[in-house]
């Protein structure tokens, strides 16, 4: 399916709108293993390395790494970044790649949650204000 996604706050008022993305590209990566890192160090062979801009740090200077650790393919922020022709290993450009990574966990793990059934339990000993 490809749409723009409209992010929402908590309270449930529009947010930015994410370019579109296809999530039947990930299919092009074409891992050995379907599992997904954000961590080089904690990356095994064929596994995917979700390479994403931080505040204090960038993921994406630390795909060699996870190309050296044998990365199976590679999914990537686009903005401010160009990805190098030496690095031969499949990989995908995923604008707005921080705000889709919940998708994408589904789109590899499935979603579990939803056949949960959740129960809240409230209560007080006392006074409640």
């Amino acid at each position: 399916m490809m749409a723009e996604t409209q992010r929402r706050d908590a309270d449930g008022a529009a947010g930015n709108t994410l370019p579109a993305f296809d999530m039947a590209q990930l299919e092009t990566l074409n891992a050995p293993r379907r599992r997904i890192r954000v961590d080089s160090r904690q990356l095994a062979d064929g596994e995917i390395f979700v390479a994403i801009p931080g505040a204090s740090g960038d993921g994406r200077d630390h795909i060699a790494d996870a190309l050296a650790r044998g990365a199976g393919g590679v999914l990537w922020e686009p903005a401010g970044f160009a990805w190098r022709a030496e690095w031969r290993v499949p990989h995908l450009a995923v604008p707005g790649l921080r705000a889709r990574l919940g998708e994408i966990a589904v789109y590899f793990y499935g979603n579990p949650s939803a056949d949960l059934w959740v129960i809240g339990v409230t209560g007080t000993n006392g006074k409640t204000s």
